[in-house]
């Protein structure tokens, strides 16, 4: 790929765009680097955090591995885009805009579970939502177990782990199954809007819009469809592909200071 296909040579904006994303990713690696070594380790004593774990239920998915387990998704994937952008390596459409998808939700998924309550939603509500998220998907996971052990997989838990896991996960899901993807994807673009358009001094509204965009051009690219092919390109990569490259590190920083800030870890 070359630095033109990036907008380290295309317009004053794109190498705007392209600047500043590169530069919040050398403060999201330091944040990165300032969490724990293991996820069980992340909520300080007193911390906001730590509070925050009082008032939710049990589940299959302690809701710190959660965090620390979506801003180290959303840290790599950037990373990874960086290096292109920088000129470090080569990289392809598919696969940076599958790795924006992915920093995009990690990241989102993380501000929508910590963001202070609003009029429109409490925070508590809001993790115990995320928490439902991971029961699900793992309780869909683990019913099939025993066909996958009978196939050859070896990397499952112990029978003993995956029953219990199944139990916590169903004694969580008994109130209703959570929000599936499309609906979950708007609720966390919504309240991501709000952190950027602070940020940005920009109208929530499009925003979101942009978020949404980014999330599903992204999974056009992921799912090896042909209409992505079709957008204005710059190369192989949509046009619009800097703007949405800094827009996801503002979302990937965030989410890091967020977490750094309520486990009582601090920035500095």
């Amino acid at each position: 790929m070359s630095g033109f296909e990036f907008g380290i040579q295309g317009s004053s904006n794109q190498r705007f765009a392209v600047d500043w994303a590169n530069g919040n990713m050398i403060e999201i690696a330091q944040m990165q680097n300032r969490l724990p070594r293991t996820w069980d380790e992340l909520a300080q004593p007193g911390s906001e955090l730590a509070t925050l774990l009082e008032q939710l239920p049990s589940g299959p998915v302690d809701l710190r591995r959660t965090l620390f387990e979506g801003l180290w998704t959303a840290y790599v994937c950037l990373e990874e885009i960086a290096m292109v952008a920088q000129q470090q390596r080569e990289g392809a459409a598919p696969s940076i805009m599958a790795d924006l998808r992915a920093a995009l939700l990690a990241s989102g998924r993380v501000l929508f579970t910590l963001l202070p309550d609003t009029a429109e939603s409490r925070r508590v509500e809001r993790a115990t939502t995320v928490m439902a998220q991971e029961a699900d998907s793992l309780h869909r996971l683990y019913k099939e177990a025993d066909a996958y052990r009978k196939a050859g997989i070896v990397n499952l838990p112990p029978e003993a782990e995956v029953a219990e896991s199944r139990r916590l996960a169903k004694e969580m899901l008994k109130y209703g199954r959570p929000p599936g993807d499309a609906k979950m994807l708007q609720d966390v673009a919504t309240v991501s809007a709000q952190v950027l358009a602070r940020e940005r001094q920009d109208e929530a509204t499009d925003i979101e819009r942009h978020l949404l965009w980014i999330f599903n051009v992204g999974s056009g690219f992921a799912h090896g469809y042909g209409w992505p092919s079709l957008l204005w390109r710059v190369g192989s990569l949509p046009t619009n592909t800097p703007g949405d490259y800094m827009l996801t590190s503002i979302l990937v920083h965030q989410a890091h200071r967020l977490v750094l800030e309520q486990a009582g870890i601090g920035l500095e």
